[in-house]
């Protein structure tokens, strides 16, 4: 909650125009994937499988028995998240008092813009931890929409026991870790090919910052970042200072916080992983919210006015929503409705167990 003490420390001592945040809160997987409209109840997209069969004929040969691929129905539950906050009529006075720094000028927009980075911070983070059999509803993540049928054996409605081309591809060593070759890289890539028939052009590889700098030396004479990448129904994106990214074979590695790691204290050495995924068939489906009429006065204006400055968090659509006042505070939170889809498992997979020294 932003009050006068939360702030007075602030105001009095920085004169410059802008705050110097420290939270790190970069999402680039909100920023590298397509996002597309929901259109349901659910989420929920077609799926065609395999099972359809062709063989030689003799001349006079008979028809004999057809066959067809099977087709499924992929389904999730929509996630919801939220952030909250709450400032105090004094605070909003005090902040737009002269000689406050400009950037606090309006107190409520700088609150609602943190709301926004600490929601798609969460949504990154869950982006590969989430899991179907959370409550509320959570994104169901990489970990779980990868998996070979080992640990998740249904992801979407569909199981992997069943239908085997529902399966993602992973090379794991058990939970021991193991250095980071080319060689393990390469395995995986040809099992993503095997399965799928998918090249790594254009492919996105997200890793933990250590994992990327263990990639980077094996070869620190010849390795290569870029600044300007091409994503799959994104176009061209020019990366700022939050994103670091090498190649390999095609694919762009991108270093992330929220990449999962395993905290080893004996042996010391901590084990992380890399996760493959294929752009033109993993994407965001976001379900459009109507924005709450709840509040009072000016409230509705005030709220519209900040939404259409704020837009977006990483080109996510988000909704500010007012409260009823409690007293002398304006209460609101920032929402989304959303959820992971993966089109294709059998076109991705995670490299893990994979030592990268302390975290």
């Amino acid at each position: 909650m932003a009050t006068s003490a939360t702030i007075s420390s602030v105001l009095s001592t920085i004169f410059q125009d802008q705050l110097v945040k420290q939270a790190n809160r970069t999402s680039p997987s909100l920023a590298f994937l397509e996002k597309r409209k929901g259109k349901n109840s659910i989420c929920t997209w077609p799926v065609q499988g395999t099972g359809q069969t062709a063989s030689t004929f003799a001349e006079t040969g008979a028809f004999t028995s057809p066959t067809t691929d099977v087709r499924r129905q992929a389904k999730l539950d929509w996630a919801l998240y939220k952030s909250e906050l709450q400032v105090t009529g004094k605070a909003e006075a005090i902040a737009a008092a002269t000689g406050s720094p400009a950037e606090l000028a309006n107190l409520f927009r700088v609150e609602i813009m943190n709301a926004g980075a600490a929601l798609g911070s969460q949504i990154n983070a869950d982006f590969y931890a989430g899991t179907e059999a959370a409550s509320p509803d959570a994104i169901v993540g990489l970990n779980e929409a990868l998996d070979d049928g080992t640990a998740t054996d249904v992801y979407a409605g569909i199981t992997r026991s069943v239908d085997a081309f529902w399966k993602g591809n992973k090379d794991h060593n058990s939970g021991t870790g193991r250095a980071l070759s080319l060689a393990l890289l390469r395995t995986l890539k040809t099992k993503i090919h095997r399965g799928s028939g998918q090249t790594l052009a254009n492919y996105l590889i997200f890793a933990a910052p250590e994992f990327l700098d263990k990639y980077a030396a094996l070869f620190d004479s010849s390795r290569e970042y870029v600044t300007e990448v091409v994503i799959p129904g994104r176009g061209p994106i020019t990366l700022d200072g939050g994103f670091e990214i090498a190649k390999f074979g095609g694919a762009l590695f991108v270093a992330d916080k929220n990449v999962p790691f395993t905290d080893n204290v004996s042996p010391t050495e901590d084990t992380s992983k890399c996760y493959f995924v294929n752009p033109a068939f993993t994407h965001w489906e976001i379900l459009p919210s109507v924005p709450s009429q709840i509040g009072a006065g000016g409230q509705i204006d005030r709220v519209e006015d900040i939404s259409a400055g704020l837009q977006s968090v990483n080109n996510f659509q988000i909704t500010v929503q007012l409260l009823g006042p409690t007293g002398d505070f304006t209460n609101g939170f920032v929402k989304i409705y959303l959820q992971l889809v993966v089109e294709r498992p059998n076109a991705g997979g995670v490299l893990a167990d994979i030592n990268v020294g302390q975290i």
